[in-house]
C-alpha cells in the first residue's frame, strides 16, 4: 500500500563524519561571515548572526537557529562552540561575529557565559552592521563572572 522498501545502511560505527572546519585566511573573515548570514534561520526576528570560531585545527562556523519559542533557539556563537566540542576540538584561539542589524554586535548573556567558560581570555572580533570592527576580550564581556570551575565535586 505504501510502496515501502528496505534499504541497508552502514552501522553507525562505520560512518565517518567530515571535519566541521573551514580554511579561512584573515582577508576572508568578513566575506565568510557575510556569506554565512544567509544560512541563519531567523523566521521570527529577521536578525541573522554568524560566527567563526578559530581553533588550532581550523575555523568552525555557526549561525543562529530560531524556533517559535525564543528560549529554545540557538545563537551562532553557541552553535560554533558546540559543533567544535562535539568533534573533539577544544583549543580555541578567537571568535569573530557578524550581524546585519543593530547598533552594536554583541553576544547575548547566555553566549557570554558559554564563551567565557570555553575561551576565558580570548579575543572576540565584532563586525558591526555599520561596517566597523571592534575587538574585545571575553573576560571583559562578563566581568565578575562565575564559572563551572567553582563547582568542584
Amino acid at each position: 500500500e505504501y510502496n515501502l522498501s528496505v534499504v541497508e545502511s552502514p552501522k553507525i560505527e562505520a560512518i565517518i563524519f567530515e571535519s566541521p572546519t573551514l580554511s579561512v585566511n584573515s582577508s576572508e573573515v568578513k566575506p565568510t561571515l557575510i556569506t554565512l548570514l544567509d544560512k541563519a534561520i531567523t523566521t521570527n526576528s529577521d536578525f541573522p548572526v554568524s560566527a567563526l570560531l578559530f581553533c588550532k585545527e581550523g575555523v568552525v562556523p555557526g549561525v543562529n537557529i530560531e524556533v517559535s519559542d525564543w528560549t529554545k533557539g540557538l545563537c551562532g556563537e553557541r552553535v560554533a562552540i558546540s559543533k567544535a566540542i562535539s568533534y573533539g576540538l577544544t583549543d580555541f584561539d578567537s571568535m569573530s561575529l557578524h550581524t546585519l542589524k543593530g547598533e552594536f554586535s554583541s553576544p547575548c548573556g547566555a553566549c557570554r557565559q558559554v564563551i567565557h567558560e570555553h575561551m576565558p581570555d580570548n579575543e572576540i572580533n565584532f563586525y558591526h552592521a555599520d561596517g566597523t570592527l571592534s575587538t574585545h576580550y571575553t573576560s571583559d564581556l562578563l566581568p565578575f563572572s562565575f564559572t563551572s570551575k567553582s563547582l568542584a565535586k
